[in-house]
């Protein structure tokens, strides 16, 4: 029920930003532009597309399905900067008109209270990431100071006119004596807001963009007291918020890759568990001991039995897997090959260097598709060599084909799908990568190379 509520609100507010868009552009083209100053004319054009800007994230973060609690404080960013711009429009086309002096002092302290209100917003925006982190609980009291001491103050202008005043004949804004006094509540703020991501802030990406939406903004309005008349602290607090969504959904993007990728190996994990290994193995067990069973039949069953137990744990495999674990399952498999092609099948395996690591069925899968292509080929025997070797500070496993048919020729630098997904594991989980090429004399020599260092630096 409350989610439904929370849903009712964002649309309502959704609704009333893209109405009061509608307003501000509304009003500039009913307004008199030709007597404005070009500079007024710039601002309220600016001010009118950043409430477009605005409009457009609130809704794609309000439809996004997978957002967490913290984007709420984000989304009253949103309407907060949505708002300085839509009042700071009406300040400029008001500016001036004695008939309308009640709004306009409405609208500057409603706007003066805003600039407050938004670094507190901000800072518990951040206090969402850093719940846990250093100094958020003992500066929680501090900055609720700051707020009500400047909202007091932003109250109290009614009366001094200290920040600004409007004349009661022309309508006109004037800044007031202490006008540069209305920069200490919302610089304290900032100054809690950056002491805050500098201790608690470890991604670089991250710090630099959170320290600049409190930053540029602030230098900005130092900027716009020496150059007045040019809305610079409100556009660049929305281009901050821009830049700052930008930074949500690029992390965002990873780790929806991260998530997919867990949701794949779960449901892998599940289709492996599902096969029931133990029963296989059970009722392979049974067959075996049917009575009557001829010799080589028990022992093709027991063969393939192996074979089925490493090839489900392979699966269940994420990280890579001592070599002597991949060429022992290779063994396996040859075997079985045995058992149906008798003496076509001839490969021999030479392991002279098992201390490293591979992905799991690297080997076997390259294996298979060059059996298979000189199988279908004639009555030749499959000659290969694999040997595994450390060359040059790179752990190498050499397939060789020392038989090879036309086919498999045909197939040498061209990849399948099979070896495309291999060449990309080999590269993320290990940097290595693999290499196929026909020698002189007849040969194909396929290469598997893992650089000693960094596999040695990452699984040993």
């Amino acid at each position: 029920m409350r989610q439904i509520r929370a849903n009712t609100v964002e649309i309502l507010t959704a609704v009333l930003m893209a109405a009061s868009c509608a307003l501000a552009i509304l009003l500039i083209i009913i307004a008199d532009l030709p007597v404005m100053d070009n500079q007024i004319i710039v601002n309220i054009s600016g001010d009118a597309f950043g409430m477009i800007i605005c409009t457009v994230i609130f809704v794609s973060i309000s439809k996004d399905r997978l957002r967490n609690t913290n984007t709420r404080a984000f989304l009253f960013l949103l309407v907060f900067e949505h708002n300085l711009l839509f009042w700071d429009i009406l300040g400029w086309v008001f500016d001036g008109n004695a008939s309308m002096i009640y709004l306009t002092e409405f609208l500057n302290h409603f706007m003066y209270a805003l600039l407050i209100l938004m670094p507190y917003t901000f800072w518990m925006y951040i206090y969402g990431i850093y719940r846990d982190g250093r100094l958020m609980e003992s500066l929680r009291i501090p900055m609720r100071t700051v707020v009500v001491i400047g909202l007091a103050a932003v109250a109290l202008n009614l009366v001094t006119g200290w920040y600004f005043t409007i004349d009661p004949d022309t309508g006109i804004y004037t800044r007031g004596y202490a006008f540069f006094m209305s920069f200490a509540a919302p610089g304290l703020e900032g100054i809690f807001c950056s002491v805050t991501i500098l201790a608690n802030e470890k991604e670089l990406r991250r710090k630099v963009v959170f320290l600049a939406y409190v930053l540029i903004p602030l230098l900005s309005a130092v900027m716009q007291v020496y150059s007045y008349g040019t809305s610079l602290q409100y556009q660049t607090m929305m281009l901050m918020l821009v830049v700052m969504y930008a930074n949500i959904y690029l992390g965002r993007s990873g780790d929806l890759i991260k998530y997919e990728a867990e949701m794949a190996e779960q449901r892998a994990a599940v289709m492996v568990s599902q096969i029931q290994p133990h029963f296989l193995y059970n009722a392979l067990t049974a067959i075996m001991n049917i009575k009557g069973n001829p010799m080589e039949t028990r022992d093709a069953i027991a063969e393939f039995g192996h074979y089925m137990r490493k090839n489900l744990d392979s699966l269940g495999q994420i990280n890579p897997i001592p070599v002597s674990r991949e060429l022992d399952h290779v063994e396996t498999y040859i075997g079985i090959l045995k058992q149906k092609y008798s003496d076509r099948i001839d490969v021999r395996i030479d392991a002279q260097n098992s201390g490293f690591f591979i992905p799991p069925l690297t080997v076997k899968i390259i294996l298979e598709q060059a059996i298979e292509l000189n199988l279908r080929e004639g009555d030749g025997t499959v000659r290969m060599d694999i040997l595994s070797n450390l060359e040059d500070d790179y752990h190498t496993i050499s397939i060789i084909d020392m038989n090879p048919s036309e086919m498999s020729k045909e197939f040498v630098g061209s990849t399948t799908e099979d070896i495309l997904v291999l060449q990309k594991r080999l590269q993320s989980m290990v940097g290595g990568d693999i290499t196929n090429e026909l020698h002189e004399d007849g040969s194909i020599h396929c290469k598997i190379r893992i650089p000693a260092i960094k596999e040695d630096t990452l699984w040993t």
